[in-house]
């Protein structure tokens, strides 16, 4: 069973700003900023998250290699698009910053350190540009970890999305499905228990030029409700974004 961090959830403001510069300075790291209290359980990287590898893909090539700069508003907004941590939520710190997160931060967060290098190479020929992040512990002691993924184009996105097919269809269960109300997506589970007694279940969303994955470690059962709901709050949220962008 997950162990609950006893630091209670506080929201993630994004440092927009801040981030741009790092952005632009090509900056690989930034300091964590939640509580130091180290849990016992991250999610699993690679093999539970399906991060096992950095598959080469044949359309990432094709996804442009020069990436615009994102501007402090287009951060903001996708970190005002993750969906809120519930009141009675916990922190839960496994090492992986939160909120605004540049390329290199979402790779290394994402991909497991055999992969990184390739990984990195990979996504920034699809034009990932920056991302967004969101975890906490539920009161049902289940880990719940929102990743909203910005790319230059929606080629670059239905790369991604198309890579994490391959890779999950190898590290989940082969029972997959779509989510109600939700076009261009998966739902994947695995039912054997992991060394924590929990199930997983993820979801992947491409919208645009943007890539929804929330993540979920269980007890006993696989939560495809939460992912789906969760994936779909922030599906309106970007939807509104881009709808947004495109009337102004």
């Amino acid at each position: 069973m997950l162990r609950r961090s006893t630091t209670l959830h506080q929201p993630l403001v994004g440092a927009a700003s801040a981030l741009l510069l790092l952005l632009a300075a090509g900056c690989t790291s930034a300091a964590h900023t939640t509580a130091t209290a180290q849990a016992t359980h991250a999610e699993p990287s690679p093999a539970g998250s399906a991060a096992a590898s950095a598959p080469t893909s044949a359309s990432a090539s094709a996804a442009p290699t020069t990436v615009a700069a994102p501007s402090s508003a287009d951060i903001a907004k996708l970190v005002a698009d993750l969906p809120p941590a519930p009141a009675d939520s916990k922190q839960f710190d496994d090492g992986k910053p939160e909120g605004a997160l540049t390329a290199d931060q979402f790779v290394d967060g994402l991909f497991s350190p055999a992969s990184q290098a390739k990984a990195h190479t990979t996504e920034a020929a699809r034009g990932l540009q920056f991302a967004a992040r969101r975890a906490w512990m539920s009161d049902t002691s289940a880990f719940v970890d929102i990743y909203l993924i910005r790319f230059a184009t929606s080629k670059g996105a239905e790369s991604f999305y198309d890579s994490r097919m391959t890779s999950d269809a190898a590290n989940f269960d082969a029972n997959t499905s779509s989510a109600p109300q939700l076009p261009n997506s998966k739902v994947f589970v695995k039912t054997a228990l992991d060394k924590y007694g929990n199930a997983l279940a993820r979801i992947y969303v491409q919208v645009g030029n943007t890539v929804i994955t929330v993540y979920t470690a269980s007890p006993a059962t696989p939560d495809k409700d939460t992912v789906s709901a969760l994936a779909l709050q922030a599906y309106h949220a970007v939807t509104a974004q881009q709808g947004a962008a495109a009337t102004s």
